[in-house]
């Protein structure tokens, strides 16, 4: 009895997000062997995972997931990454977000990736969501930072600790940006 529990392979923890088009998952699995990995998407919706860790003594990972609506498998991927395995799962018809990412409902191994979660009346429809930061470039207008006052050329901060308010309008003036 005690073997069979040991052996059993374990529930990877996963992180969900979605846009009207797509899924984002990050399963977390570490150090998996490439060739322990076996990924099956299905069109009806379904997502198995099995893999083995290299770290933890050759753990094993099994995951069954029933999404809640069709996807589809033609223009969905994913990434393997040192901590993870990262999916961009298409949805089969974009519209409105789904309800809950599982048919069953709720399961205790999934959670929001509310690092990466935009509400539906927020998104943007230009973003690259597998992509990461792709584009971002060098951020136009942060050259420099124009605009902002020379912080050198505003002298001292007043003494907040002395009694009272001893400056004068005068020395007030001194601080402010010049335009």
């Amino acid at each position: 009895w005690i073997q069979n529990f040991i052996t059993m392979p374990l529930t990877p923890h996963v992180r969900w997000a979605q846009r009207k088009d797509k899924l984002l998952l990050k399963v977390e699995v570490e150090e998996v062997k490439k060739d322990s990995l076996q990924i099956d998407l299905n069109p009806s919706g379904k997502l198995s995972l099995k893999a083995v860790s290299n770290k933890k003594a050759n753990e094993a990972y099994a995951l069954e997931l029933e999404f809640s609506n069709e996807i589809n498998t033609e223009e969905s991927k994913w990434q393997q990454f040192p901590r993870y395995i990262q999916f961009w799962i298409k949805k089969k018809e974009s519209g409105p977000y789904w309800d809950s990412l599982l048919k069953t409902g709720k399961a205790n191994f999934v959670s929001c990736d509310w690092n990466s979660w935009k509400d539906e009346d927020e998104e943007d429809e230009d973003e690259d969501f597998g992509g990461g930061m792709g584009g971002m470039g060098g951020m136009p207008g942060m050259g420099g930072m124009g605009g902002m006052p020379d912080f050198g050329a505003m002298g001292g901060m007043p003494d907040f600790g002395a009694g009272g308010d001893e400056e004068s309008d005068e020395e007030e003036e001194e601080g402010k940006p010049q335009e």
